[in-house]
């Protein structure tokens, strides 16, 4: 077991508001994951005040049972992004739309902020490989497990990505789709075009998200 101290406590805080902002059925008494979530972070209970801000009421909160209230309220997500996420359909699939509350306190930690971009590196590197892979591109709908990670991207807190990253994933998908034989299957037409619309926008919300003024 990881020895208890700030740094740990500190990158347990931000993986917990990831968690929070994701995952809500981590905080479900039922789910085996919650028992051992709430193990380590009554493990590091005596470095929470070490924490910024709310950091500390937030995580005993968790301990004493309250993670799933905290997940369950609705977080504030980009118009734009929203659209591109779920498109303009109201289906209302609320575990697919709703991303909770960020928690910035509990990621402002150096030790916190690191963790988060190891996360978020971690996540480009499957992106890459994935837009890599002209197979998968050709059928991103189906095929591309990589799309969930492109999509937390446009959502996660602060943090630091190459805008050009998307331009280069854009790039990478239109190349492959100009070479993809056109289906003859209207349905399939009609989808692919809405999903691909969809596409544009996600690619044209990271380059905004992440571009500097």
């Amino acid at each position: 077991m990881t020895k208890s101290c700030e740094a740990t406590a500190a990158r347990l805080a931000a993986a917990t508001a990831l968690l929070l902002q994701f995952s809500p059925n981590s905080f479900n008494p039922e789910n085996d994951f919650y028992g051992k979530l709430v193990s380590a972070l009554d493990a590091n209970r005596e470095h929470f005040e070490q924490l910024p801000g709310r950091s500390e009421d937030i995580l005993i909160a968790i301990i004493d049972g309250r993670g799933a209230d905290l997940a369950a309220r609705n977080g504030n997500v980009d118009a734009s992004i929203d659209k591109a996420l779920h498109s303009e359909e109201n289906e209302k699939f609320v575990m697919q739309k709703a991303f909770s509350v960020i928690e910035a306190d509990l990621l402002k930690h150096p030790q916190s902020i690191l963790y988060l971009q190891q996360v978020v590196d971690a996540m480009i590197e499957e992106i890459d490989k994935g837009f890599s892979d002209e197979e998968a591109v050709s059928d991103l709908s189906r095929d591309a497990h990589f799309m969930g990670p492109f999509g937390l991207l446009l959502v996660l807190p602060e943090c630091r990505v190459d805008p050009s990253k998307f331009l280069q994933w854009k790039q990478q998908f239109t190349d492959i789709w100009d070479n993809v034989e056109p289906t003859e299957d209207e349905n399939e037409i009609v989808f692919e075009d809405r999903y691909n619309a969809y596409l544009e926008l996600a690619f044209e919300c990271g380059i905004k998200r992440y571009s500097k003024e």
